[in-house]
C-alpha cells in the first residue's frame, strides 16, 4: 500500500519527501523545536502530501497460492460487470430505510409466534418470546429492504425453519419447499443454519424467488455478495 501510494503521487508530480509532517496538536510543517517535521505518516491515513489513493481502513493481503490468485483474477474480471449491473439497476441495490408492508404488522408478528409449533404449545415460553419480539421491533413496525420490494407483496409465501428436532424430516422439507417455490411461492427465511442455506442455494440455481431475513439489518453499505449479488439484480 505504501508502496502504490508513494508510486500514485510521483507520477502526480508531488515531491511529497520533501514535505514537512503535521502531527495532531502542533504547528503545520515544524516539530517542538521549530525544525521542519519528518515524514512519518507511514500508514497514509491523513494523506498529507497528496490525494488518497486508498480509502481510510482500506487492506488487502497478498496473493500466494494458485487459488488465490484465481480469486483476485476473477473479482477483477467481475468488476466491470457488477458496476454495469449497478449503474442500470440503481434501485435493485439501494438500501431503503424504515419502509412499511401492509403484510408486516405487530399482530402478525405475534401470531407467527403463537403459531411455531415448538413454541406455541408453551403458553408461558410464548408470551416471554412475543414481549422481547415487542421490544426488538422498531416503531410503527418500519423495514430495511435491499432488491426487489414486490417480493414483499407476494400473495404466496412458504416460511422455512429448519429445526434440529426436525432433522430426520429435512429431505421431505427440502422437497416440499422447492416444489412450493417451483410453482411460485416465495420463500422466506433468514437462511442461518447449513440445512437452510443448503435449500437457498438450490433456490438460486435454478432462479426461483425467496426473501432473506436479516436478524442485524445493514450496515451504511451492505452489497450483495457471491452469487446473490447477481440474482438480487
Amino acid at each position: 500500500m505504501i508502496g502504490c501510494t508513494h508510486a500514485y503521487w510521483d507520477a502526480l508530480g508531488i515531491d511529497w519527501r520533501n514535505m514537512p509532517d503535521r502531527d495532531e496538536g502542533s504547528k503545520k510543517g515544524v516539530d517542538g523545536r521549530g525544525a521542519p517535521r519528518k515524514y512519518t505518516d507511514r500508514m497514509h491515513m491523513r494523506s498529507l502530501r497528496g490525494p488518497a489513493l486508498f480509502v481510510r481502513g482500506y487492506n488487502d493481503v497478498e496473493a500466494i497460492t494458485p487459488e488465490e490468485v484465481e480469486t483476485k483474477r476473477e473479482y477483477i474480471r467481475n468488476n466491470p460487470r457488477k458496476r454495469l449491473m449497478m449503474r442500470s439497476k440503481p434501485d435493485r441495490f439501494r438500501i431503503n430505510r424504515n419502509c412499511h408492508s401492509a403484510n408486516w404488522t405487530m399482530k402478525r408478528a405475534m401470531a407467527a409466534i403463537a403459531a411455531d409449533k415448538w413454541i406455541g404449545h408453551d403458553p408461558a415460553k410464548c408470551q416471554q418470546l412475543q414481549a422481547d419480539m415487542r421490544s426488538r421491533l422498531k416503531p410503527g413496525m418500519g423495514i430495511d429492504y435491499l432488491g426487489n420490494y414486490k417480493l414483499l407483496a407476494a400473495e404466496r409465501k412458504v416460511s422455512l425453519i429448519c429445526h434440529r428436532k426436525d432433522s430426520q424430516q429435512f429431505e421431505e422439507q427440502k422437497k416440499s419447499v422447492l416444489k412450493a417455490a417451483r410453482e411460485g411461492a416465495v420463500v422466506v427465511s433468514a437462511f442461518i443454519s447449513p440445512r437452510e442455506r443448503d435449500i437457498m442455494k438450490q433456490l438460486m440455481v435454478e432462479q426461483l424467488s425467496f426473501v432473506q431475513l436479516m436478524d442485524n439489518g445493514f450496515s451504511a453499505r451492505w452489497p450483495p455478495y457471491g452469487k446473490a449479488f447477481y440474482w438480487g439484480s
